[in-house]
């Protein structure tokens, strides 16, 4: 018989489920091949659709809208206004109107306005679109790592939240291959090559966005990808993680109110505006920094991202898989992210194009391990669901603030190095190396404090300041 917890008892697990079914592995090894693949192609769409603009200029879009001086730039800060505006609101609502219902129903709005895209004929259009396309978009990624930690025990998020940042760059090195076989579409029924772009990205986009109806499960006991004795498992797991999912799925005010009062939220958003502006800066203006800051050729630029996304993708999904492993995370985004500050200096220094275009590889080494631990550590540690929520929404809506910086940093006069940009995202990373070590320490005399009898302050809820929570580092 399935039980349930009184969010006002206190609970001894051991007492209240059988030790035999907390050490079977099936607690700990959720079947997830084909949960994890929608995720991550529901983000590699939103991400394609986003960044496709760097590409679309290397064919001449600028050229053809006749834009001028930084009207490029303001574009793709755009993007962030309505996306920064819809994060915590969507994160308050999202388990309540149901993921199975929103996550398609974005997906095929965003993919709609990407298509669109491929008509327009001036800047007006251009910013347009792109201010649309940052709020369905802006209610896209809350939505996946809500529904994620709604999935998964918070010893495993890690791997999961890798998926939506490996995606990114996937995503990146996709939208570099169909970008450079698009390139020879050009003309094809009198439409120039960087309108095919958005025209095909957007139909496919679209199309999954429909199959995702059929594809997104309201829970764990329709979800078609599970046998029966996957949902057994489930059941049991739902137990262990429903100590610290609150009340009800509804959240409240009250919920941003406890996530606002906590110092770690809006450590961790510090940290996710350093960590995500090389990242967005990275995937919608990478092209542009192949072809102009390092010499290479339009057609090269176009191939030349995909080894260097590629790369990130993979040491991405190493580290996540080895950080939920041991357990581990400070230690993880310590050095990969001082890799990353290494590759912005020597991409700053009067070196061969060829050891710059290295210093990229090292730049995606630590981009994507840095913004997707962060944001799995602030899921982590962050109880109940309310609050979980809320944290969140305040730490992508922060977050995406850097959009709206990075758009800003490649002006056409700082041709062809762009040191504005790379010597200020090297700033961030360098910082986000001092906030992290700030994180670690919060838990760690958290974690201390609790062992030694001392009570943190809690709510009427089984929170995170809960004696028997443990903060992980």
């Amino acid at each position: 018989m399935t039980r349930t917890f009184s969010p006002n008892r206190s609970l001894d697990l051991t007492e209240d489920i059988k030790p035999d079914l907390l050490d079977n592995p099936s607690l700990s090894e959720l079947p997830d091949v084909d949960h994890d693949r929608l995720i991550e192609m529901e983000r590699t769409c939103s991400f394609i659709d986003r960044s496709n603009i760097g590409f679309a200029d290397t064919q001449g879009m600028s050229t053809d809208l006749n834009l001028k001086g930084t009207e490029l730039n303001v574009a793709i800060s755009i993007f962030y206004v309505f996306y920064v505006l819809s994060e915590l609101p969507i994160s308050m609502v999202a388990k309540r109107w149901k993921f199975e219902r929103i996550l398609p129903s974005f997906t095929i709005a965003f993919g709609a306005v990407t298509l669109g895209s491929g008509w327009i004929t001036n800047y007006a259009g251009l910013a347009a679109t792109r201010l649309i396309l940052g709020l369905f978009q802006g209610c896209l990624f809350p939505c996946l790592a809500l529904f994620v930690a709604n999935w998964y025990k918070r010893e495993e998020l890690a791997v999961r939240m890798a998926f939506l940042f490996a995606s990114s760059a996937l995503a990146g090195a996709f939208g570099g291959l169909v970008a450079f076989g698009i390139y020879h579409m050009d003309g094809a029924a009198n439409i120039p090559g960087w309108r095919w772009i958005y025209i095909i990205e957007g139909c496919v986009t679209i199309a999954f966005g429909f199959v995702s109806f059929w594809l997104v499960p309201s829970s764990f006991e329709t979800a078609w990808f599970l046998n029966e004795n996957d949902k057994i498992a489930m059941r049991r797991r739902a137990e262990v993680m429903h100590q610290y999912s609150g009340e009800r799925e509804h959240f409240g005010f009250k919920h941003i109110v406890w996530a606002a009062k906590d110092i770690k939220t809006w450590l961790h958003a510090c940290l996710q505006f350093c960590v995500i502006t090389p990242l967005y800066g990275f995937n919608n203006f990478l092209p542009i920094i192949i072809e102009d800051g390092l010499g290479f050729s339009s057609v090269q630029a176009q191939y030349l991202v995909i080894p260097v996304q590629m790369w990130g993708a993979i040491i991405y999904m190493a580290v996540a898989w080895l950080s939920d492993r041991l357990q581990r995370r400070y230690i993880f985004v310590m050095i990969f992210g001082s890799i990353t500050a290494l590759g912005y200096i020597l991409i700053l220094c009067p070196i061969p194009a060829g050891a710059q275009y290295f210093s990229t590889f090292l730049i995606t080494t630590g981009m994507y391990i840095m913004a997707g631990i962060n944001l799995s550590w602030t899921s982590l540690n962050s109880a109940p669901d309310g609050k979980r929520g809320a944290t969140m929404g305040i730490t992508l809506t922060l977050t995406d603030l850097a959009g709206v910086v990075v758009g800003q940093l490649y002006p056409s006069n700082d041709k062809p190095k762009y040191y504005l940009r790379n010597g200020w995202t090297l700033g961030t990373v360098l910082v986000s190396l001092i906030l992290f070590t700030a994180v670690k320490k919060v838990y760690d005399s958290r974690n201390e404090n609790k062992g030694n009898g001392e009570r943190e302050p809690q709510t009427t809820e089984r929170d995170d300041h809960a004696d028997d929570f443990v903060y992980l580092t």
